[in-house]
């Protein structure tokens, strides 16, 4: 077992100061920058279509393409939220066992669900691009977009989940000295 001066970490590529986390840091607050637009974006494009399916409907001529457009929004608004929210630490958890661990035992419990999180985002970004390449030949009936535009938001978010979560651990351990 190999003991470190004080001042090196277990991750020296890692340290703040090392160019792999610099890089990280930047790319995560670009894609965080990216991520809002797009949330923004999306959103104001949804209630302008809901609004307008409820006026053409209250009119007698409803739009074709409105519910399927604010459908494959909501699904992009999802996803993309999801990373948005693990990035800002914002995900709904469940505490209680968290809470009331202490020391080594809070920090292995923080170490398996982050490994569990960065599994999961993997698993998004693998199947999100097989589903996406496998349906972008099919074609949605009112938009005519292919499918696996939809499915794009998948792996986009598994990405920006591993990404996100990568520098949020190791924060974390840096924090807590390991």
């Amino acid at each position: 077992m190999k003991c470190y001066p004080i001042g090196e970490t277990l991750f020296p590529l890692l340290d703040k100061e090392g160019i792999f986390m610099s890089l990280l840091r930047q790319l995560n607050r670009l894609t965080t920058k990216v991520a809002e637009f797009i949330m923004f974006l999306f959103s104001l494009i949804l209630i302008l279509s809901c609004f307008a399916q409820i006026c053409t409907r209250m009119a007698g001529i409803p739009l074709s393409w409105s519910e399927e457009l604010s459908r494959y929004l909501a699904v992009w608004l999802t996803f993309i939220g999801a990373a948005y929210a693990l990035r800002k630490k914002s995900l709904a958890t469940v505490e209680i066992l968290y809470d009331k661990l202490k020391g080594n035992n809070k920090m292995f419990l923080y170490g398996i669900i982050s490994i569990l999180v960065l599994v999961f985002s993997v698993i998004l970004i693998k199947y999100g691009l097989a589903f996406s390449m496998r349906f972008m030949r099919q074609t949605s009936p009112a938009l005519h977009i292919p499918k696996g535009i939809v499915y794009l938001s998948a792996p986009i978010s598994g990405i920006l989940m591993l990404l996100y979560q990568i520098e949020l651990l190791v924060d974390e351990f840096k924090k807590k000295g390991v």
